[in-house]
């Protein structure tokens, strides 16, 4: 069955919204025995939740106990005991639905299965989203970017989120201390404003107010001040950093300062979604100063354009830097 047939069936829908107790257990018992097809029936559940004008269903659990425990009855393989991770990894990808994840406490010698609301927001290319989370703070999605975060994040004793792209921070400030993980990274803060680039191997932490702990995937850890920058590579190099600028995207604006093309070139790819290629090596030895506006790419074009002394061809997808 394709996920088109999973849309237009009434038991699926009944299932997705948590709705009618034999259609649970039959889509239960059929998640278990076709596993193949949890790609399908996962993005067609995501549709039906995040459809417009639809609230059912959002803030129910969702009712994929039985099925995980059933999966898990049958796999005796080592290739089949992997798809569970699988499974729990497509049902936390679904944007802006609410997904369920489960976790054992241990209470009086016995285990409890509670389940766990969380919620991802993401941005597509050349978008920019500004977002408040339970707890207060503000959140604010460069293109290309997603956050992942517990909808209890407001009473949680950790209040835990996972980002990838790039984001920036103004951290409501409370007991409870705030961690932003990223590729085996963790910011740790309790009120602070900072901007996270996770879009590569080499992530980066830059400071504009406040005090956080970087800690790097290998135990390394720095405390970060106003206006430094912490890269995570093999160790922690912190650098003195003009932050406001390195922010700036937020305000549609890229702010440069002596930047080598190749970071340009790196921007419009992670930003954008665009291949850019260069026609002449010259171009790539230029450097570029200065404000741009990103709101409108035909006039970012005509900016670069001017400073640069080349023309930008323009394909689907794709530009080419040519030299005049």
């Amino acid at each position: 069955m394709d996920q088109e047939k999973f849309l237009q069936d009434p038991s699926f829908i009944n299932w997705a919204t948590g709705k009618n107790e034999r259609d649970i257990d039959y889509w239960d018992n059929y998640l278990a025995n076709h596993p193949e097809q949890a790609s399908s029936l996962m993005k067609a559940r995501g549709e039906i939740l995040s459809a417009p004008g639809r609230t059912d269903g959002r803030d129910a659990p969702v009712h994929l106990n039985k099925a995980w425990s059933l999966v898990e009855a049958g796999m005796r393989k080592s290739e089949k005991r992997m798809l569970v991770g699988k499974l729990m990894r497509i049902a936390s990808v679904a944007a802006v639905l609410v997904v369920g994840a489960l976790a054992v406490y241990q209470f009086a010698g016995k285990a409890e299965m509670v389940t766990i609301v969380t919620r991802m927001e993401s941005t597509s290319a050349g978008e920019i989203r500004n977002i408040m989370l339970p707890d207060g703070s503000m959140v604010t999605l460069n293109g290309n970017s997603s956050i992942r975060y517990p909808e209890n994040l407001d009473v949680a004793k950790v209040r835990e989120v996972e980002v990838t792209g790039e984001l920036f921070f103004e951290v409501t400030h409370n007991d409870s201390p705030f961690r932003v993980l990223f590729n085996g990274t963790e910011v740790t803060v309790l009120g602070t404003s900072f901007n996270v680039k996770a879009r590569t191997s080499i992530p980066q932490v830059s400071l504009l107010e406040g005090k956080v702990n970087v800690q790097a995937q290998g135990g390394d850890q720095v405390v970060l001040h106003p206006g430094q920058t912490a890269v995570i590579d093999s160790a922690i190099t912190v650098t003195d950093e003009d932050v406001a600028a390195i922010a700036s995207w937020k305000n549609y604006v890229w702010t440069f300062k002596n930047t080598p093309v190749a970071h340009l070139i790196e921007r419009l790819d992670h930003d954008f979604g665009l291949v850019v290629k260069v026609e002449s090596p010259l171009i790539m030895e230029r450097k570029i100063s200065g404000n741009l506006s990103t709101k409108n790419l035909d006039v970012l074009y005509q900016a670069l354009e001017s400073i640069l002394d080349i023309r930008v061809q323009k394909g689907k997808g794709v530009i080419t830097l040519v030299q005049k």
